[in-house]
């Protein structure tokens, strides 16, 4: 079994004793802590408590205001972050790499040029009041599973691990790379959208 990590000590500037609120709106406070069950034979995650990903239990703006449809309807603006997501994102499983290439090679009506969201962006979506999906009521999205989507994230102590956001919980994990799990593309933000 390879050495596990505490994921805390990636997020620069995190403090390892923080009060963060849970999915049933409860305060809890402690000290954070979380390993990676590294090399186990199902290859299992402990979910973890970050407080650099931690959302607000509801968004800034009613999601009627949040969520803006693109002309053509195939594109979501957030206006909350200025990011650009699929409206409905397609049916893509596979592993971390397979993922980037996918968002970049795919047009959403005329839009080009999507990447894989961070895992602050993504995390972003989250609305940790709701569940399956962890998404905002009233949101303009359609077939979001309730699954485990990628982030570009990758772990800062450990080459075969990335991020990833569950919709079913809307918690953040890790897991190695060569899981397969969905994508979610996005456009803005590191890189600006292109007309076709």
């Amino acid at each position: 079994m390879r050495a596990c990590h505490n994921p805390i000590a990636e997020s620069p500037g995190a403090e390892g004793s923080l009060g963060f609120t849970n999915v049933a709106g409860g305060r809890w406070a402690g000290r954070l802590w979380a390993n990676q069950l590294c090399g186990g034979m199902l290859g299992l995650t402990v979910l973890l408590a970050m407080p650099t990903f931690v959302r607000a239990e509801s968004p800034a703006s009613p999601p009627s205001e949040r969520f803006t449809l693109m002309p053509g309807g195939e594109a979501v603006k957030d206006t909350k972050t200025g990011l650009i997501w699929e409206q409905s994102p397609d049916s893509f499983h596979g592993v971390w790499s397979e993922a980037a290439s996918h968002c970049l090679e795919k047009t959403v009506g005329s839009l080009r040029g999507w990447r894989i969201p961070t895992v602050q962006e993504l995390s972003s979506l989250i609305d940790t009041t709701q569940r399956d999906p962890a998404l905002p009521q009233g949101h303009p999205f359609s077939n979001i599973k309730s699954a485990t989507y990628w982030t570009a994230t990758p772990s800062a102590t450990d080459d075969i691990v990335a991020y990833q956001v569950s919709f079913f919980t809307g918690e953040v994990a890790t897991d190695q790379k060569s899981q397969t799990r969905r994508a979610w593309c996005v456009l803005g933000g590191i890189d600006k959208p292109a007309a076709r």
